[in-house]
């Protein structure tokens, strides 16, 4: 594809030296000849600094905000994300029309309905996107966003096509919309799971959240499934609007987890009323496709677990779960289907106004409270353990050394929640990454 005929499709003027393009990147180590870079700006990782690099590896357009000048073509625009979303599109021909795409966006749940898709809808072939990684059927591929930026999307989805698979299910995550990474993508469906407390770090108020989740609703082609039962999103509504509430079900049983809907019985293996909406969810969208809800119910019923998500292991004496949970509503969730000691703590560098409202709910649910570290990052924890428990009444212990605090759990507790990292393998320290597995941190206090 010629460069004039992206800046063409895009209505940008700048007078450039036509060429054929290769590639888009916004990596300069990625740039091959005659492709275009990408100059994202930033705090740690400024893309206007690795200008020179992409050039050398034989990028021949550069797109930034900035006014620079070099021997190739440069093209300064006002906003450079929106901007890498359009070369994208036109570039990669529209990709996105061409496989159908799922959206799973929410504060809760949007992992474990993605994963219970993709694995039901690979038979068909399915791409995952999301908190976990990306998967093309079970091909694992790393990721450092639940939602990654638009150029990683386009190489799955690229790959996707490829293969001739039907379907790619995504998690959409507030701070991926509002970073543009999801811009220009047609989602066939997108499911809303619910809205609660998070991310106020980057939205700064509850509204900019919501209205961020909001705009993900003019991107469906066909359906916008919503949790009727969640006070924000029932007021999501436009002509595509379909809903899902627990009212469609009968709760036969939490563990196992067994319910009836439409004169159907569904059996799961996964844990909390909780995964009923998340079931749901599954059964509604399938249901919109066509798709037999038989095999269906086959499948979920020898359906085993979410990696990080409610993953109960019962050792000894002992039951002890982890679970990912590092939301007020995520961990009310997991405190009200198991009682026991709770080991858990927040994010620095992240939202501070959940703090206080997470310890308070554990000491509201839990049998007991443990306090610990959970990525501090460049905060310190003793900060945020005071904006943890500043006020707060009632028994706790705060352990800072994470693999200490689920050592005195287990010696004491018969019931243990590990909450806030799931399936996490480290801890983020300062700048760096250390190694740490809550599994691997309960497998070796059991063997001691």
């Amino acid at each position: 594809m010629k460069l004039s005929k992206i800046l063409k499709n895009l209505r940008i003027l700048t007078e450039v030296k036509n060429h054929k393009v290769t590639g888009i990147y916004n990596n300069s180590k990625e740039c091959t000849y005659n492709s275009i870079f990408i100059a994202l700006g930033g705090i740690n990782n400024d893309g206007n600094n690795f200008i020179d690099e992409a050039i050398r590896n034989g990028a021949k357009t550069i797109i930034t905000e900035k006014d620079i000048k070099k021997e190739v073509n440069v093209i300064r625009v006002k906003n450079i994300k929106e901007i890498e979303a359009k070369v994208a599109k036109v570039f990669y021909k529209d990709l996105s029309s061409k496989i159908k795409i799922i959206g799973v966006t929410g504060t809760n749940g949007k992992t474990s309905v993605t994963t219970l898709l993709h694995n039901f809808l690979k038979q068909w072939g399915s791409v995952l996107i999301g908190t976990n990684g990306a998967f093309i059927n079970d091909e694992f591929h790393s990721l450092s966003n639940t939602t990654p930026d638009i150029l990683t999307t386009y190489k799955f989805l690229k790959e996707a096509v490829t293969r001739h698979f039907r379907f790619a299910v995504m998690e959409v995550s507030s701070i991926g919309i509002s970073e543009y990474r999801v811009h220009g993508l047609a989602f066939e469906y997108t499911i809303y799971t619910n809205i609660s407390h998070d991310h106020l770090d980057y939205h700064k108020t509850t509204q900019n959240y919501i209205e961020a989740k909001r705009k993900l609703l003019i991107q469906t082609k066909r359906h916008n499934l919503i949790n009727k039962d969640d006070h924000i999103l029932y007021n999501f509504r436009d002509f595509r609007s379909i809903y899902y509430s627990l009212n469609e079900v009968e709760v036969l049983s939490e563990e196992p987890l067994i319910f009836k809907f439409n004169d159907s019985r569904y059996y799961s293996r996964l844990y909390g009323k909780f995964n009923v909406y998340n079931i749901m969810a599954c059964i509604k969208i399938l249901s919109l496709m066509g798709i037999n809800l038989i095999k269906f119910k086959e499948y979920l019923k020898d359906f085993k677990k979410i990696d990080g998500r409610m993953n109960v292991y019962s050792v000894q004496d002992k039951k002890i779960v982890i679970d990912y949970a590092h939301s007020p509503g995520a961990v009310k969730n997991v405190l009200e289907t198991f009682k026991g000691c709770v080991v858990i703590g927040c994010g620095g560098d992240r939202d501070i106004l959940k703090r206080k409202v997470i310890a308070e709910i554990c000491l509201d649910k839990a049998e007991f409270s443990v306090f610990t570290s959970d990525n501090p990052r460049t905060e310190s924890l003793y900060k945020i353990f005071n904006d943890m428990t500043f006020g707060l009444k009632g028994d706790y212990l705060i352990i800072p050394d994470r693999y200490s605090a689920i050592e005195y759990a287990i010696k004491n507790f018969n019931t243990i929640l590990i909450l806030g990292k799931g399936n996490e393998e480290f801890q983020v320290v300062g700048n760096k990454k250390i190694r740490f597995s809550d599994l691997k941190a309960v497998k070796r206090i059991l063997k001691e």
